[in-house]
């Protein structure tokens, strides 16, 4: 009986992983990487461009769960026929990838510091620095380290002074060891799907979201295992 019921659980959560995976790749399909990679010493960041080479470098920094499609979506229709938009995902979010731990580039001025080798590597001309809430703080650590070599700095409802917070429940389940791993590729995916809508809802309270937002963002790239651990690292320690 017990080798039965270790039989079960065994297929209840191989059955969970691959209905995860199947959700995933469905997720990849839909919302690919259509940027660029650049490499730099703590792994990879994927940027995606819009306007013009000869017009004056906006670089867009997104906020916690995002990408660098929320960016594009919200300053593209604005501003690409006037600058050269640079959206970036931020170090292990999006298709950007960590090669070092999460916590070692949890820091918003660590994210400055690649986001600034990548404004050199790419010869980018005294850009102007958009960001948004997480990537607000980003951006003020620029201006604080690279500021003389911007046009300026803009920062969007950053989070900039420290707060108790003991994080949310679901940061700490993904970040704890063996059932992190475990939950974000058995449940997480699955669960996730049937968040994003009321997650919008409660964030454009007590306006109304604009229509297809999620789908105009990727919201659901978030939901895939390294980007929500990833994440989930960084609102943890934020500071």
């Amino acid at each position: 009986m017990l080798v039965f019921l270790i039989l079960c659980v065994l297929l209840g959560l191989a059955t969970a992983w691959a209905h995860d995976a199947w959700l995933r790749r469905k997720i990849c399909t839909q919302f690919p990487a259509i940027g660029s990679f650049f490499d730099h010493e703590r792994g990879k960041l994927h940027v995606i461009e819009a306007g013009k080479r000869h017009l004056p470098p906006v670089v867009l920094i997104h906020g916690a769960s995002g990408s660098a499609r929320d960016m594009l979506a919200a300053f593209s229709p604005l501003l690409s026929h006037s600058t050269w938009l640079h959206a970036i995902d931020r170090p292990g979010m999006g298709y950007s990838v960590n090669s070092c731990s999460d916590l070692s580039v949890s820091g918003p001025d660590i994210q400055a510091d690649v986001i600034n080798a990548y404004v050199v590597g790419r010869g980018l001309d005294r850009p102007i620095i958009i960001g948004h809430s997480w990537g607000g703080s980003v951006a003020q650590c620029y201006a604080q380290k690279y500021g003389s070599e911007t046009a300026g700095v803009i920062s969007l409802c950053p989070p900039l002074f420290p707060w108790d917070g003991a994080g949310s429940w679901y940061e700490h389940v993904v970040t704890t060891p063996v059932i992190g791993p475990l939950v974000a590729h058995t449940l997480l995916t699955k669960y996730g799907l049937t968040q994003i809508t009321p997650g919008i809802e409660r964030n454009f309270k007590p306006e109304g979201a604009p229509a297809h937002f999620a789908q105009a963002i990727g919201a659901a790239l978030i939901l895939r295992p390294q980007p929500f651990q990833t994440n989930s690292v960084y609102g943890l320690h934020l500071s």
